[in-house]
């Protein structure tokens, strides 16, 4: 964990404080280091956290979720329509990523969008494998969604675009 706040607090020396910086945990803690690791980073102005617990474990992301003023999203734990519902209506998270390959296409992508925007539930359709390709299918995919009607609340080109904050949004 202090490895990991290090990490932070160096990138926020280099970048300033005009980028906004998101932690991908990866799966990486359970709940009480997550929220330990996390109270340490948000000196450093990070403005969401990334699945930090394991992916079947939503309690942990909920109780993460009570415990810090950062916004924590599901990825991994976010893989059917049933996890996203479990997810959403019991406001276990702040935000979910949806990844349209992984929930098996634009149509369960938009229900994704649905079942969040009625929750309440920020959410980021993404495409972070980092080749350009799928960037672009997550930018045209984007452009879809907004075509049904969905609000896109961010997009996640691996680019700095501004994210609202979890306290007064």
């Amino acid at each position: 964990m202090k490895e990991d706040v290090e990490r932070v607090s160096a990138v926020r020396q280099q970048v300033g404080p005009e980028i906004h910086l998101t932690v991908d945990a990866n799966q990486s803690y359970d709940p009480k280091s997550a929220i330990q690791a996390i109270r340490r980073m948000e000196e450093f102005g990070i403005d969401l956290v990334e699945q930090p617990v394991p992916i079947d474990d939503f309690k942990g992301l909920e109780l993460v979720t009570h415990s810090v003023d950062t916004i924590i999203e599901a990825d991994e734990s976010a893989r059917s329509l049933k996890d996203v519902m479990t997810l959403a209506s019991g406001r276990m998270v702040d935000a979910i990523s949806i990844k349209i390959p992984k929930l098996g296409g634009l149509r369960r992508a938009r229900t994704v969008a649905d079942i969040c925007s009625t929750a309440e539930v920020k959410f980021r359709v993404g495409a972070a494998m980092g080749r350009a390709y799928w960037r672009q299918r997550a930018f045209i995919s984007r452009q879809q969604l907004r075509a049904y009607g969905m609000p896109v609340s961010w997009l996640n080109l691996m680019s700095c675009w501004k994210i609202p904050s979890k306290v007064g949004s």
